[in-house]
């Protein structure tokens, strides 16, 4: 099994790989690693690693802050033999147990064998950056790994279908934690650890996210937290550099982090023929204001189109979203980047989206309709015809809401209603159940009540960021062997922008994100003009030089062989979408295309 598993995953990790076995009673533990060498390249840090006692550790991610857990260490009497991020864990683990992720400032999925306790510790970072699968082995062990196609790889997965995993991958349009598309798959949650042992499978949070009320000096403390997140993220043995579109979030982290880079400082972006998705000119102006080295790579739409079923390979699980970080971080490892940082967080943090500053009118919207019969609004939640264009069929649920604010986030956010799932399945389904708050963010959630805005993040954090963006982030970057850190998803730092109020985070005098604009000490003329960013022209593309190409990975015969969706159903869309009727949009017929080409390439079927 471990070898298998090392060839599954020698993309995340091209540099280095082992596997350690070690036994406990009738318990076989076995660790494999694909390492992608950025801290201590050397032998030194090698994983799986070792302790004295027979303790294993295989750690995914970096942890940030690891120079400053050392002297303690050292005081105790630890000696080191290198200066990886890897061997700080393995030593604080081994002293502190479960207790040391308490003092962790980084992004990571460590599993550590502890054979004193006869205990395997499974962790992950607090808002999920770093992914972590694990499922029963048919056998009655427990495999897990950072990417799913490894599990699948080994055996100890099913080629099926989870029904509730299917269910929340359509409303989404990509999987729900902790649920995943493969029955027995399971995450270990955000900010989570999972212990195994003789008694069983316990997970718990040992972290939360808590909002205490702004102190007076706000902005300064705003500062000093956001300073010391980009920071502490320069640390790297291999080329580094700034993912810069000329927008506030990477050019707030390119002003910040020329003030500590040890050497000099490169950025770097894609430009594109288009001029209505090309931002290198801006990029390019702000890296010369900044003193930075500018790296730019151009990408041809038939470059781009020649390489999509690359990109669709790349997926761990299948998803609408991520194809344009796999472009840009496979020109930046072809450019000789191996880490860079991203303004991934921006639009969460500092009301980005557009959503927010049209969120109290949904919200005034919503708690209109509580005068209608409850079975009038029942039905309003269901979405009514799925022949209605997508926005009037959203209008439709929005009414449902009663003003909620989850209610309305899971319309904003939402990838086909209720009726559309149960025609594309052919049967019904549960309605979806609405959290009354984020699960791990209730205290905080319930804290803000009079700040909607600040809800709306909370949200964010805990759907769209963690199901998409980032799980997208970290396999299409790892497909390359490149490692993105994300400055502005520290968690002091979300906690302390969370604690200001929300009207210091809107759109102020015509800039978006005002306040990230002045803690970085930029220059406001810059971001008055309207951010474009790379947007793949999806809409063109796929009713264009892509339309083939659907049309292959929709075919009946294809939908059939699977099981999972309704072939005249998915046919009906996309015709639809072709001809610009029904307001199906570019989004819902790309979701399609990648689940079944995922289910193609692994061999997934629907039991059902």
């Amino acid at each position: 099994m471990l070898p298998i598993a090392l060839v599954a995953l020698h993309h995340r990790g091209p540099d280095d790989q082992g596997t350690a076995v070690a036994r406990a009673g009738d318990w076989t533990i076995g660790f494999a690693h694909t390492r992608l060498s950025i801290l201590d390249v050397s032998a030194a840090g090698h994983q799986p690693m070792l302790g004295e006692a027979g303790q294993m550790l295989v750690l995914n991610g970096e942890i940030y802050n690891h120079l400053e857990l050392r002297p303690a260490l050292e005081a105790d009497g630890v000696r080191f033999i290198g200066t990886s991020d890897t061997e700080t864990l393995l030593y604080l683990l081994i002293k502190e147990g479960v207790a040391a992720l308490d003092r962790l400032t980084g992004m990571f999925a460590f599993a550590f064998w502890d054979p004193a306790s006869a205990t395997l510790i499974m962790a992950r970072d607090r808002l999920g950056k770093k992914p972590l699968y694990w499922v029963r082995h048919p056998t009655g062990g427990l495999v897990f790994a950072s990417e799913v196609r490894a599990l699948l790889a080994t055996g100890a997965a099913p080629r099926e279908l989870d029904p509730l995993g299917l269910v929340r991958w359509l409303e989404r349009g990509s999987s729900q934690e902790p649920t995943t598309l493969i029955r027995g798959v399971r995450s270990v949650r955000p900010g989570h650890v999972m212990t195994v042992s003789a008694s069983g499978e316990h997970e718990r949070a040992y972290w939360t996210l808590d909002l205490a009320p702004a102190p007076l000096d706000w902005r300064d403390q705003l500062e000093a937290t956001l300073d010391d997140a980009v920071r502490l993220r320069l640390l790297a043995d291999r080329p580094l550099g700034v993912f810069l579109s000329g927008g506030v979030d990477s050019s707030a982290i390119a002003a910040i982090a020329v003030r500590h880079a040890r050497a000099s400082l490169e950025t770097f972006t894609l430009t594109f023929d288009e001029e209505a998705w090309d931002e290198g000119a801006r990029a390019k102006a702000m890296a010369d204001r900044l003193g930075l080295n500018h790296n730019a790579s151009h990408l041809t739409a038939s470059e781009a189109l020649s390489h999509m079923d690359d990109a669709l390979a790349a997926q761990d699980l299948p998803s609408h979203d991520g194809f344009n970080t796999w472009f840009v971080t496979r020109a930046a490892r072809a450019h000789g980047f191996v880490v860079a940082l991203a303004g991934t967080g921006g639009d969460e943090l500092f009301s980005g989206y557009p959503h927010f500053r049209r969120f109290k009118i949904l919200q005034r919207f919503g708690a209109a309709t509580r005068f209608l019969p409850a079975a009038l609004r029942r039905s309003f939640g269901n979405g009514l015809h799925p022949g209605f264009p997508t926005r009037i069929q959203k209008v439709i649920e929005l009414a449902g809401s009663q003003g909620r604010p989850e209610a309305i986030y899971a319309v904003l956010r939402e990838m086909f209603s209720h009726v559309a799932i149960e025609r594309l399945l052919g049967h019904t389904v549960a309605q979806p159940e609405h959290h009354s708050s984020p699960p791990r963010f209730a205290a905080a959630y319930a804290a803000s009540a009079r700040d909607p805005e600040t809800q709306l993040s909370l949200l964010e954090l805990d759907g769209y960021l963690v199901d998409t963006q980032l799980r997208d982030i970290d396999t299409m970057s790892m497909a390359h062997g490149l490692e993105v850190r994300s400055p502005l998803l520290d968690d002091r730092l979300i906690a302390a922008v969370l604690a200001v109020p929300s009207s210091f985070r809107v759109p102020s005098k015509g800039i978006n994100k005002r306040l990230l604009v002045d803690l970085a000490g930029l220059p406001h003329a810059h971001f008055r003009q309207p951010k474009r960013g790379f947007v793949i022209p999806w809409e063109q593309w796929l009713r264009g030089p892509l339309a083939n190409w659907t049309a292959s990975h929709l075919a009946p015969g294809i939908l059939a062989e699977t099981g999972a969706l309704d072939p005249a159903v998915v046919g009906e869309k996309v015709q639809r979408f072709n001809h610009g009727r029904g307001g199906v949009v570019a989004s819902r017929v790309l979701s399609l295309v990648a689940l079944s080409a995922w289910c193609q390439r692994y061999g997934i079927r629907n039991p059902g």
